[in-house]
């Protein structure tokens, strides 16, 4: 028969104060050791218990030495928080655990850990942490760092106790966090270098380290921007960006756009404008009132009326009047008519 009791000395006691397992079991007669076992119930979690085997037959009783057992304690119960802290690259998460024991050195302190992964394999795990002993929720949180922007992660918090190398592990249920999408960057937007017929346009763009392309669009309108010019990068800093520009019209009015997109998302300036300056007047051929050389890039009609000026158009004759005829010169003169002499007297 076993008995056993919280306290050693109720072993021994007088009248006897010990439990007794199940009725006593009849080992029959011989000389060899039997194996005996017992099983007790509504033994108290995480209870320290005393115990022997005691048997008798005619020639007398016979007590074995007093043992000890510890019983396991209680599962850890846990409860998988919210997310807190979420960037881009990192996020704190959050739960608790209730250790479910205290009172015992022998018993090892409840342990917490998480696991995560952005799928629902929980393939990463944090360092394993102490939550101490007790009975109370205590609330616990990891740090997660060099995470993937814009990615949705699956996480939950695991917690054991243990006794004698008997883990009792609990399991939190899953919860998810979405990290910060990092569109590209877009900053400084601005024209140079304009001249009548060309231009420059710069920037500054951050791709944050995933594949960014940005593009350039032109218009003489907001409402018919075109492509001009584009470019691809995906350095982790920022970087200057420049778009040269042929071909313009002078005094003409331009607006522009930048637009850089990558996984995460896409980012545009706002509508800029630019003015190209006139161009120079067209150069004229002059020639000067005293028949010298020619002016180059005067304008017509500078110089004095009564200056002579040469015309290719012919002019129109008046007739001479009856009568009369063009004589050299150009004046009309007076016909001279011949008159017949008379023959002479015979």
């Amino acid at each position: 028969m076993f008995q056993y009791a919280l306290e050693k000395a109720l072993l021994s006691s007088s009248p006897g104060l010990a439990e007794c397992a199940p009725a006593a079991a009849e080992l029959g007669s011989g000389s060899s050791a039997v194996g005996v076992h017992a099983t007790l119930e509504g033994l108290a979690p995480n209870t320290t218990y005393f115990y022997r085997l005691t048997a008798s037959n005619t020639v007398g009783p016979a007590e074995g030495e007093v043992q000890e057992l510890l019983t396991l304690p209680d599962p850890p119960q846990v409860a998988t928080g919210e997310a807190a802290g979420i960037g881009p690259y990192s996020a704190v998460i959050n739960a608790t655990v209730n250790p479910g024991a205290s009172g015992h050195a022998a018993q090892d302190d409840t342990t917490y850990h998480f696991q995560y992964s952005s799928d629902e394999s929980f393939g990463s795990h944090t360092a394993t942490l102490d939550a101490g002993e007790g009975t109370s929720p205590v609330p616990v949180h990891a740090q997660l760092e060099g995470l993937a922007p814009g990615t949705t992660y699956h996480y939950r918090i695991l917690a054991s106790n243990d006794n004698n190398q008997t883990p009792q592990i609990t399991t939190g249920q899953p919860h998810t966090f979405t990290t910060v999408a990092t569109p590209p960057v877009l900053s400084g937007a601005e024209a140079a270098q304009i001249t009548t017929s060309s231009a420059l346009v710069t920037a500054t763009l951050q791709p944050q380290g995933l594949p960014t392309r940005w593009e350039l669009t032109l218009g003489t309108s907001p409402q018919t921007l075109e492509y001009k010019a584009a470019g691809n990068s995906m350095s982790p800093e920022a970087e200057p960006i420049g778009a040269p520009l042929e071909n313009l019209q002078s005094n003409t009015t331009y607006y522009y756009k930048l637009t850089a997109t990558n996984p995460d998302g896409s980012t545009e300036t706002p509508e800029a404008t630019f003015t190209t300056p006139p161009g120079l007047p067209p150069t004229q051929t002059v020639t000067s009132p005293t028949g010298g050389f020619p002016i180059l890039g005067i304008p017509p009609n500078i110089f004095p009326t009564e200056a002579r000026v040469t015309s290719t158009t012919p002019k129109k004759i008046a007739k001479c009047p009856r009568g009369r005829k063009r004589a050299k010169g150009g004046r009309c003169a007076r016909i001279k008519r011949k008159v017949a002499k008379h023959p002479k007297k015979g």
